[in-house]
């Protein structure tokens, strides 16, 4: 190699550093930000706008706001919407008793194998009242997941033969409601939040918000669909 050779192979070697710094310092700035990209899933396209049976499904919701998150358990950017913007969210809209927050699933079992153990973990947690609890436990878990599972019933102190039980049998079932539901609404990613309203024995979509974007986004969407003067006028601090 002469030298002009290698003057262009270190000049080439610095330029990809020097993108990869880039990207990288995007990626940082993006999610200083709370904005990012939602994980992709090729999933049905029909679109649906009823959710049929949906509000069966619901142990109760009285009428109020339905806020369905569709997530996977090992998907980053559930993560961040989970830990970081979904307590907010909780915060100021459950506890004014206008809104029902539920949790769906949809584990991309391709990409994320222990994503569907989790899931089964949190529906099986809910039947004891702590699936919230749960989902938040799992996503503050580092490192392998699946590893970490079997730690978790007796962490909420659940009962070891019922819980088993459960996880064996009707977690399948719910998993599999949750992507029918995903596919017939022709939705794309993870995290996605549906914006629902109860109609008999069905749920009315109202909107769907893909990614986890900045929590006045979410605020302001779910602000639009409550009526007027439910909400107590308070300046909105995340």
């Amino acid at each position: 190699m002469n030298k002009d050779d290698r003057i262009n192979s270190v000049r080439k070697a610095v330029r990809g550093i020097a993108a990869a710094v880039a990207v990288a310092a995007i990626a940082l700035w993006l999610a200083d930000r709370h904005w990012f990209v939602p994980t992709p899933f090729a999933g049905g396209a029909s679109g649906a706008r009823l959710i049929t049976g949906g509000a069966d499904r619901l142990s109760d919701h009285n009428g109020r706001l339905v806020v369905l998150v569709y997530s996977d358990f090992q998907c980053p950017f559930c993560k961040v919407f989970a830990l970081k913007i979904e307590p907010a969210l909780r915060k100021r809209f459950e506890a004014s008793g206008t809104v029902v927050w539920v949790h769906r699933h949809m584990p991309l079992d391709d990409i994320h194998p222990d994503a569907r153990s989790a899931a089964s973990y949190q529906v099986c947690a809910s039947r004891w009242g702590l699936g919230h609890e749960m989902s938040a436990a799992l996503y503050s878990l580092s490192g392998s997941l699946g590893s970490q599972l079997p730690e978790m019933a007796k962490r909420f102190d659940l009962p070891a033969e019922s819980f088993a039980a459960c996880l064996r049998s009707t977690a399948a079932s719910v998993l599999e409601a949750d992507r029918s539901e995903f596919e017939a609404l022709g939705l794309r990613a993870t995290p996605t939040v549906v914006l629902a309203r109860p109609s008999g024995r069905d749920l009315v979509v109202l909107q769907t918000i893909e990614g986890a974007r900045p929590l006045e986004v979410f605020a302001e969407l779910i602000d639009a669909q409550l009526p007027r003067g439910s909400m107590p006028e308070v300046a909105y601090r995340p």
